[in-house]
């Protein structure tokens, strides 16, 4: 048996990225599952299977969630050979919580591993494993930078070509333990969020699923279900909504179940935020549907400045704003890599989602970038007041609006 954290809704940006190294250097692609390996493998008898699910249980019960980054790349020599992964940085929760799993269990399902009971434990989602001396430097060259010419044409035709160049790097949160039973398949698993164990029926289950992220949304403040009245007017920015875009869930790994519930709470949280009297500068990217920007546009409160991204309609919006706000002055531009005038002051911009937040966090203080796509910025406009309540010059890096900012 085997005891896993399993990757939430990042699962599918997570399995793309391993299914394309492995691609890429020759590997075996059938079937990828991220995951993080807490415990196990380990067996016991039948009699004892319950006693393992109330001792997940009652650790679990004392956490609201794991938070995790992934963060770069890992090497390393296992016990069958070498191991390529992805590298976890664990929060202080999933440090305790496995090390207390590791305590308890070790005196009811011994684990045949040795490093389940050391502390100094390797967080990882593995690649590739169980690698020869030379399948491991192999893989190592490419993800380092360097792959053979081999590498590079297959780079090349998939229009990839500096794919291994983007440090992968993102926080990401825990939000369920997996049993797998001696043959890799579901037992049963715990669901922080619902703070209830599963069994296989119901863990595997959408509308289970679809709670799940709701109570994740309502823990986040993702969910904007109160207007807020204010007295004077207010200047918000906002980017990359992506109305109507499915694949923007899974490419970007948004909390939502559905197209439909993405797009709803995206709106109401735009029109609970903001009044008609408030100033919204748009960064492009509003919708990807057959209903196009202008219809989104037409539900949606504020005197909006549009600034036309790379998915919206030619003739809609502007390509970059100049503005002065509270004797800062910002550049507001959709992407960050075409700045289309001389400008060494802040740039605030969308078109990174979530996908590069090693070099475009929310606020990166080296670049003076601001991203306010919508992942980063809980899927709801910022206040420039706000922002600027955060003393933006002190900040080095802050990777979301939710984080603790790194000073100077």
């Amino acid at each position: 048996m085997l005891i896993q954290v399993r990757v939430g809704p990042e699962k599918w940006r997570i399995k793309q990225l391993i299914y394309s190294i492995r691609s890429n250097c020759g590997l075996n692609t059938a079937k990828v599952i991220p995951h993080i390996s807490l415990y196990g493998d380990f067996r016991t008898s039948y009699t004892e299977v319950p006693r393992v699910i109330s001792t997940i249980r009652n650790v679990a019960n004392k956490y609201d969630s794991l938070p995790f980054y992934i963060d770069g790349y890992d090497f390393f020599k296992g016990e069958h050979g070498y191991v390529c992964a992805l590298k976890i940085n664990p929060s202080g929760e999933l440090r305790d919580f496995r090390l207390e799993l590791s305590e308890r269990l070790s005196r009811i399902a011994p684990s045949s591993k040795q490093w389940d009971i050391e502390n100094d434990f390797k967080f990882h989602i593995t690649i590739a494993h169980r690698l020869s001396q030379y399948r491991y430097d192999k893989i190592r060259r490419y993800l380092e930078g360097n792959p053979s010419l081999w590498q590079r044409i297959l780079l090349f035709i998939s229009g990839s070509a500096n794919h291994t160049s983007r440090h992968p790097y993102l926080p990401m949160d825990g939000i369920r333990v997996t049993l797998l039973n001696d043959n890799r398949t579901i037992r049963c698993e715990y669901d922080f969020m619902q703070k209830r164990m599963l069994d296989r029926t119901y863990a595997l289950n959408g509308d289970v699923t679809a709670n799940t992220l709701r109570i994740l949304r309502d823990r986040k403040g993702i969910q904007q279900n109160i207007p807020i009245y204010k007295s004077e007017p207010s200047t918000f920015i906002f980017g990359d909504t992506h109305f109507g875009h499915a694949n923007i869930i899974r490419y970007c790994g948004r909390p939502f179940s559905c197209v439909d519930e993405m797009d709803a709470i995206l709106k109401n949280n735009w029109n609970n935020k903001i009044s008609g009297k408030d100033k919204v500068y748009f960064l492009g990217d509003m919708s990807h549907d057959r209903l196009g920007a202008s219809y989104w546009i037409n539900k949606l409160n504020g005197d909006i400045t549009f600034i036309q991204g790379n998915h919206d309609s030619h003739g809609i919006g502007v390509p970059y704003q100049t503005i002065s706000y509270e004797g800062h002055n910002f550049l507001l531009v959709h992407s960050p890599d075409s700045i289309p005038i001389d400008w060494d002051g802040w740039i605030i911009h969308g078109h990174k989602h979530n996908n590069d937040v090693y070099q475009y966090p929310f606020i990166n203080g080296e670049k003076k970038t601001i991203n306010v796509g919508a992942e980063l910025v809980n899927y709801q406009p910022v206040d420039m007041n706000k922002l600027l309540s955060l003393d933006i010059e002190s900040i080095k890096r802050m990777d979301t609006i939710g984080s603790i900012p790194e000073r100077w």
